[in-house]
């Protein structure tokens, strides 16, 4: 009777050595070239540093020997030290926007990188190529709070507040800015920690570090 009363030791969940909470055997994502395991939330965190990357590639494993048009993750080849910095300079971002704004906003978006575009007819529309022609882009992390597509925001920057209206916001899925643009098929929102990109209603420039405000 007591051979049978003893319950199987359970076996000790393996934990993210980014964040350290437990992760499922299905909710992991391999780094390192696939030696070391992150969780899932933390590979969303990342996603905005590292999308998917797309070119040909000459396939010799098939018959007819073609070139294909092939997709990786560079997620996959980023090291746990990597990891690790990236974290700390959002974690960093992230009290310094509160700190500066928090009292102030509900919710910020610190800007990582800015770009222009400018769009043709064909790839996205008549309206929406006219709408977003020379607009400027930024991709950040949502500090506190969240945005959504038609948001009215303030730009942060130390200099005279801007208030700009977002045209298009676009998550940081993986996919590359232009293809989540042509596609429009992406979410029109972003949460506390998510990464997107922001269409904005604006032709000036912005400074990399500004905080965006609502």
């Amino acid at each position: 009777m007591g051979l049978f009363s003893k319950k199987p030791k359970e076996k000790e969940k393996e934990k993210c050595p980014a964040c350290g909470n437990e992760m499922a055997f299905f909710k992991q994502t391999g780094i390192e070239g696939g030696t070391v395991f992150i969780c899932n939330d933390c590979a969303a965190k990342l996603r905005g540093q590292f999308d998917l990357q797309s070119e040909w590639k000459y396939d010799s494993f098939r018959s007819d020997n073609k070139w294909r048009f092939k997709t990786s993750d560079q997620i996959g080849d980023v090291t746990l030290q990597e990891v690790l910095e990236i974290f700390a300079e959002r974690e960093a971002a992230q009290t310094e926007a509160v700190e500066s704004y928090g009292g102030a906003f509900e919710h910020l978006f610190k800007v990582d990188e800015v770009f222009t575009i400018a769009p043709k007819a064909l790839e996205v529309g008549i309206a929406r190529a006219k709408a977003y022609k020379n607009r400027r882009v930024v991709k950040g992390m949502v500090v506190k709070g969240s945005f959504e597509q038609k948001d009215t925001v303030t730009i942060q920057n130390g200099d005279t507040p801007t208030e700009v209206q977002i045209l298009e916001l676009i998550p940081c899925d993986g996919i590359d800015f232009m293809t989540n643009l042509q596609a429009h098929i992406h979410k029109k929102t972003a949460a506390e920690g998510g990464n997107a990109w922001l269409v904005l209603d604006l032709t000036t420039d912005i400074p990399v570090g500004s905080t965006i405000c609502k």
